[in-house]
């Protein structure tokens, strides 16, 4: 997924929760919850939404 405009809590917790979706087409294996996520601490990135997203 690609945004524009102004980050968002909301846009990139829709992104995290893409890639970690299982895909519909098998040929894409890449999927499921990191070992680690490497950020910066902009407010888009350190929202408790965020944290959320990536407990599920």
């Amino acid at each position: 997924m690609v945004f524009s405009g102004a980050p968002s809590a909301i846009n990139t917790a829709l992104a995290l929760r893409q890639a970690i979706w299982r895909k519909t087409d098998p040929a894409w294996a890449m999927c499921g919850i990191p070992d680690i996520l490497h950020v910066d601490h902009g407010s888009d990135f350190i929202s408790h939404h965020l944290e959320r997203t990536a407990l599920a």
